[in-house]
């Protein structure tokens, strides 16, 4: 990471390349200040600033050249389209999601208080996940790029997930300032027996492998519906469902001494009740 200036880009690189780092990886996203200084995220919230920076490493680059996106933008394959251009060998995928952590209701100081004061910084860890999934889905549609995907990986289930949806490779940070290094053990050996139970030979077999699942909503089937039903054994007759049903405007649960009633003709198939459901009592289906 560096200003937006060639010699300083260039000097970083040339010193790198004599080590035994197998890649380089262009930080163009960080959020947590580095936007005040025109770095980090400044850099990638830019296509045109991206290619030019990436073009400078390229240059003198002994070694592949990954760019590292910021989700802080409208559309991160904008971005991936420019460095690609500019001669990128890959992409990682994603940064820090910019955030505020909240106040103090008694002190109005933020809760991250440097004096008194604060500002925005980036949110990481197992709430940016979601997130990760999406850009790194939509710059696999978008990219033959190789991607190295992150963003809340905490079990070897997150990280086949990022590479069902398209990555060649993840990364993980969070977790392990968290949890410690001992974790990569788990990791490994969830995602290798997972690919014997799927009779998969390697990643390669996995990667990618539910992209073309993800459409539009206008390519989504309207006719589609799915029903609650409710398992008898589990449900404690709280009432909860209901009353969500109820006051989420479509009222087609109904609570009585027998159990609880689905009607048909009412529910719109939105699973709230299967969310709000603390004994898990309530599946969705057609």
């Amino acid at each position: 990471m560096a200003p937006v200036e060639r010699e300083m880009w260039q000097s970083l690189v040339r010193r790198l390349n004599d080590t035994p780092a197998d890649a380089f990886e262009l930080n163009f996203s960080c959020p947590h200040g580095m936007p005040e200084k025109g770095i980090g995220m400044a850099i990638g919230t830019s296509e045109e600033i991206s290619s030019m920076i990436t073009k400078w490493v390229k240059e003198v680059a002994e070694k592949p050249v990954f760019v590292k996106l910021t989700p802080n933008v409208s559309d991160i394959t904008k971005i991936a389209a420019a460095v690609e251009q500019a001669g990128a060998d890959g992409l990682a995928a994603i940064n820090s999601v910019q955030g505020f952590m909240g106040i103090n209701l008694d002190t109005f100081d933020p809760e991250l208080n440097v004096d008194g004061h604060s500002t925005y910084g980036g949110c990481s860890g197992e709430m940016i996940r979601p997130i990760g999934f999406k850009c790194v889905s939509q710059l696999r549609k978008a990219s033959k790029l190789p991607i190295l995907g992150m963003g809340g990986i905490s079990t070897w289930r997150d990280a086949a997930q990022y590479i069902a949806l398209g990555s060649d490779a993840v990364q993980v940070c969070t977790e392990v300032m968290l949890s410690g290094y001992g974790i990569i053990g788990g990791l490994t050996k969830g995602l290798s027996d997972y690919l014997v139970q799927k009779g998969m030979n390697s990643l390669a077999d996995l990667k990618g492998i539910a992209v073309s699942k993800i459409t539009t909503h206008k390519a989504l089937n309207k006719q589609h519906k799915v029903y609650p039903s409710i398992d008898s054994e589990k449900c404690q007759l709280c009432g909860k469902c209901v009353t969500i049903c109820s006051e989420s405007e479509h009222q087609a649960l109904s609570k009585s001494p027998a159990g609880i009633s689905v009607d048909r003709e009412k529910c719109v198939g939105c699973s709230l009740c299967r969310l709000v459901c603390s004994k898990e009592a309530i599946s969705m289906g057609g």
